[in-house]
């Protein structure tokens, strides 16, 4: 049983460092801070090493105050930075909603820069910031970047070229939630693109400024699935995505 166990462990720690050696050699460097020999502590913190698509629970770890309909799931983003960033880093999410990448950038030592285009949206994503009972909790906090722009125009919100170590985005899925509607009305909120033409281009121009301000070699995330119509037909809306990432010349990991 001992020896099982050993092989078994032996055979994880293979896998780790191979998955680990195939993104350096794409990168140039290893894009996190993780120790394949310490596995197993990080499975118990909860890494998950081959998907991130597999979460318990939307904040297991209760790190959010408030969330709104449609959130990403803290679980998510924090999976991605812990996977594909490394403490002191900067990463961006264009469409930050109710602030919870901002919120998994502070609990891990990221600077997280947040757009949202809906000021009373960003309200929420203000409280997700709030001040905590941890001080040092607070001082990341605090150091978080919330903007209320228009993020398929980043340099005019002041994102430099070649600034950002990663990108995690949850776009708005076309045609399914309005946050217009919901939270008042937003120019530019591409959830009320009249049609799918429309959502499309507006994300062709935020996947471009994107690739713009992302640093060569890191690494964009993207969580988008189908929107549904009437009738039961489906917009496979991360079909259409991952055709415009490769299109501007992102490669394209699973």
């Amino acid at each position: 049983m001992e020896a099982e166990k050993a092989d078994i462990s032996k055979a994880i720690s293979v896998e780790v460092n191979t998955v680990m050696k195939k993104v350096s050699e794409k990168t140039n460097d290893i894009p996190n801070d993780l120790e394949p020999k310490k596995w197993r502590e990080y499975e118990k913190k909860g890494l998950q090493f081959f998907t991130v698509r597999d979460t318990p629970e939307s904040d297991p770890l209760g790190w959010t105050l408030k969330t709104i309909h449609g959130s990403c799931p803290v679980e998510i983003p924090r999976q991605c930075i812990w996977r594909f960033s490394k403490e002191n880093e900067t990463v961006l999410d264009p469409f930050v909603s109710s602030g919870t990448t901002l919120v998994a950038c502070a609990r891990m030592k990221r600077y997280g820069i947040g757009i949202e285009i809906n000021p009373n949206i960003a309200k929420v994503a203000r409280e997700n910031l709030s001040m905590r009972l941890d001080p040092k909790l607070n001082e990341w906090m605090q150091k978080q970047k919330l903007i209320i722009g228009d993020s398929r125009n980043l340099k005019a919100l002041g994102i430099e070229d070649e600034s950002i170590d990663l990108i995690f985005s949850h776009p708005p899925y076309w045609n399914l939630i309005n946050y217009s509607e919901e939270h008042g009305f937003a120019e530019g909120d591409l959830s009320t693109a009249p049609t799918l033409e429309e959502f499309l281009e507006g994300m062709a121009q935020n996947f471009s400024e994107c690739k713009r301000v992302l640093k060569s070699g890191r690494f964009f995330c993207v969580l988008i699935g189908e929107s549904f119509m009437k009738g039961g037909k489906v917009v496979p809306l991360d079909y259409h995505l991952t055709d415009l990432a490769l299109k501007l010349g992102f490669d394209f990991y699973t």
